[in-house]
């Protein structure tokens, strides 16, 4: 039998719609348990706002201020789209440390849902009791069940993914699941989702209800969502526009490599890596089928496979998968190794 916690607030903020909400563990990681404690502490306090981390999307994590009104907002537009009902099943398959996990349970708390914990592992649907309306995963826990556990994925209504692209290999096998599959972009300055897109119908990004967009001269993703408390939010995407509410997502401006829903930086790897390598070096994210990206070195040398002892300084998410060796770096003008010139001379050369 699943663990049933039940909270119920004396005071209670007046402008927030506040229902009462049942919490089902099926985790005993007293880390996961004590964080969705404390957002529900926090979320029914006197404070008006939550604190929480930035992804690292768009620069180096930082925590930021959310207004709980915005953050109201958001998860009752979100259920409005996905027609969400009182006592509906939904599970949470996130860490409740991330904006990600907050915003979940925040949904089934203010449409009085049944909220199923588990740990943010890749299976989180090995145990199942009942069929699940609505569940949030990174596309590398969806693609580990339909290789291992396909039959899991029968019990639920609606996934609804983020954190990382969908891979092609990814889309294809959603097409065979009985079940709706979404796409989401969003940030954390934005709570949650801004834009959805229907895996199985659609190709392209649609705002959600009081969203709408438009674009800088270089094609920067500018986000218009007052009621999120952004009248216009510019991001580091950068996107085809195909009228204020619909886009297709192209690729981010920056640096920042998106593995598996984890957002890694560069800089901080190859900080690290300087102690071990003494030619001039860099990293880079590249495609990768199963996790969106993967994180591959650059080095400008001569010699060929060399052997680093990367576990020393680095986690496992940051160790890079590939290594490429040139002779000589492209340079901008003012001296620096150009990154993205110089991996399309090693990806022109892999195509011969």
């Amino acid at each position: 039998m699943l663990q049933q916690t039940k909270y119920q607030f004396i005071k209670k903020p007046e402008k927030s719609r506040i229902i009462m909400s049942k919490l089902f563990f099926l985790t005993e990681n007293q880390e996961t348990i004590a964080q969705v404690r404390q957002f529900i502490e926090d979320w029914y306090n006197s404070e008006e706002v939550i604190y929480t981390k930035t992804s690292g999307s768009t620069g180096t994590p930082k925590v930021i201020a959310l207004k709980k009104s915005f953050m109201e907002a958001s998860a009752l537009a979100s259920g409005k789209y996905f027609h969400f009902r009182e006592n509906e099943r939904i599970r949470l398959a996130l860490s409740p440390a991330t904006i990600g996990g907050k915003m979940l349970l925040l949904r089934g708390l203010l449409h009085n849902m049944n909220i199923e914990i588990t740990d943010a592992g890749k299976h989180p649907l090995q145990r199942i009791e009942h069929p699940i309306d609505f569940i949030s995963l990174v596309p590398y826990q969806l693609e580990y069940m339909l290789e291992n556990d396909p039959k899991a994925l029968n019990s639920v209504q609606v996934i609804l993914l983020g954190g990382a692209p969908v891979s092609p290999k990814l889309q294809d096998q959603i097409s065979s699941l009985p079940c709706s599959v979404y796409a989401s972009y969003g940030m954390t300055e934005t709570m949650s989702h801004v834009a959805l897109k229907n895996l199985k119908t659609q190709t392209t990004f649609q705002a959600i209800e009081g969203v709408h967009f438009s674009v800088n001269e270089s094609q920067q993703l500018i986000i218009h969502a007052p009621m999120l408390g952004h009248p216009a939010l510019l991001t580091t995407d950068i996107v085809d526009l195909i009228s204020e509410r619909e886009f297709n997502w192209k690729g981010r401006a920056d640096f920042v490599i998106n593995s598996a829903g984890i957002k890694i930086h560069p800089e901080l790897i190859e900080n690290a890596l300087s102690s071990l390598i003494s030619d001039r070096f860099f990293i880079i994210g590249e495609p990768d089928d199963t996790f969106g990206e993967r994180v591959v070195l650059v080095i400008e040398s001569d010699k060929k496979e060399q052997v680093f002892p990367f576990e020393k300084v680095l986690s496992r998410y940051e160790i890079p998968k590939r290594i490429y060796y040139l002779p000589k770096f492209i340079e901008t003008a003012s001296g620096k190794t150009d990154r993205l010139m110089t991996k399309k001379i090693i990806d022109a050369a892999a195509d011969h």
